[in-house]
């Protein structure tokens, strides 16, 4: 009987090893059983790859985008600032640079690390940075600004800070010589060059550093000006111009050479964006999302099919409603549901359709979509899209699309930029 309880915890320790090990054989047969069941059943439709991007989780991507005659600046998502193409963004450039000559690729601006807004004035990037200061590089006397460069030492200056501007917002601007800007009080106040009454005035000063204010227009939400002429859009929708009537770009149906106050533009009502050439035509935005020109017309910049110049607005026919307008020397884009379309001038490739031709009715942009913002030059063009990807388009002879210089492209190319 001693021998009893041994011989039973054996068998009891035996029993347990035989069903541990058939526990173990059984796990890979499940898994077998588990694959093939798997295997048996439809898999359902592939999953779509991502499509390619050159904008990674870590990557330096663009937040806005302008375009001065030559040249091509993006604020970044970082806070920098960078330039490429003609040499007339030199003096914000790196500190101590003195090289003249195209930027080929994006160039960080000095001292704009915290930039929060960017303008183009002219041929020269204005850069809002932290605490109101504006920072503006001027090459040459800008009566506007009242800044003077006059010799290459200049050149090595960081950047010049402005004062008596912030916290206004500015007005874009297709020249140097005339800064305009939308007060807090919603004051539109203009100063600089006035031969044309384009300061808004009223004032026969030829040119004043003073700051004017634009009679009539209060409260002013939003306004453009070409350098000659001004438009301006009051909270009510209301559009009007003043300075020089070239053209017909006054739109209020008369012939005037120039009218030193501002005349309220025809037919046009509940405007929400307009955008003024240097070379005299303008296109705004409805409150329907339709797009209108007026002015010039000889390149077909006004996009109603005519080579014309109208001195009232035309309506150019788009496939869908507008968010956003831009002109150039003697071109038009706009945004419509993210494509791009433009008309007018394409010797240069500017309207960015392939082909080197004009068209007096808007083409698509090729390949692009998704864009968000649009910006024309003197015969270039850049739009951003919502990945932060900004693409240039039309004259490259001063590297302002973002390639090799001495060839322009008539098709969008990606601009390239690092870390």
């Amino acid at each position: 009987m001693g021998g009893m309880p041994r011989t039973l915890g054996q068998l009891a320790a035996i029993l347990l090893v035989i069903l541990a090990g058939a526990t173990l054989l059984a796990r890979p047969a499940a898994a077998q059983r588990r694959r093939r069941t798997s295997a048996s059943q439809p898999a359902g439709p592939p999953r779509e790859a991502p499509p390619p991007s050159s904008s990674g989780p870590h990557a330096t991507t663009a937040a806005h985008v302008a375009v001065g005659g030559d040249h091509s600046c993006a604020s970044m998502s970082d806070g920098r600032v960078l330039c490429w193409g003609n040499d007339v963004i030199l003096t914000l450039l790196a500190p101590r640079t003195s090289i003249l000559g195209p930027r080929l690729t994006p160039t960080p601006l000095a001292r704009t690390r915290d930039a929060q807004e960017l303008y183009v004035h002219g041929s020269q990037p204005l850069v809002r940075i932290a605490g109101d200061r504006l920072i503006s590089g001027g090459t040459w006397d800008v009566q506007g600004l009242g800044t003077v460069v006059n010799s290459p030492e200049d050149w090595r200056t960081d950047a010049l800070e402005l004062s008596g501007v912030a916290p206004v917002r500015l007005v874009p601007s297709a020249s140097g010589q005339t800064l305009c800007a939308i007060h807090p009080d919603g004051v539109l106040r203009c100063r600089g060059d006035n031969q044309f009454g384009q300061l808004g005035a009223g004032s026969s000063e030829v040119a004043t550093e003073r700051w004017l204010e634009v009679t009539g227009l209060a409260p002013v939400v939003s306004a453009s000006h070409g350098g000659q002429t001004g438009c301006a859009i009051t909270r009510d929708g209301a559009l009007s111009c003043f300075g020089r009537g070239l053209h017909g770009v006054l739109g209020d149906g008369a012939s005037a050479e120039l009218t030193r106050t501002p005349v309220r533009v025809a037919t046009l009502t509940r405007a929400s964006a307009v955008a003024v050439s240097r070379e005299g035509h303008a296109c705004a935005i409805d409150g329907e999302g339709a797009v209108h020109c007026w002015g010039q017309g000889r390149y077909g910049e006004l996009g109603d099919g005519t080579l014309t110049d109208a001195p009232t607005p035309r309506r150019v026919a788009l496939p869908a409603r507008a968010t956003r307008i831009a002109v150039g020397r003697y071109a038009s884009c706009a945004l419509a549901e993210g494509h791009a379309y433009c008309w007018g001038a394409g010797n240069e490739g500017q309207l960015g359709d392939g082909r080197r031709a004009g068209s007096s009715t808007p083409v698509e942009v090729r390949s692009l979509d998704r864009l968000t913002e649009l910006a024309l030059g003197d015969a270039h063009a850049c739009a951003l899209r919502d990945d932060g990807t900004i693409w240039c388009w039309g004259r490259n002879t001063e590297g302002s699309c973002g390639v090799a210089p001495g060839t322009d492209t008539s098709v969008p190319v990606q601009v390239p930029f690092t870390p």
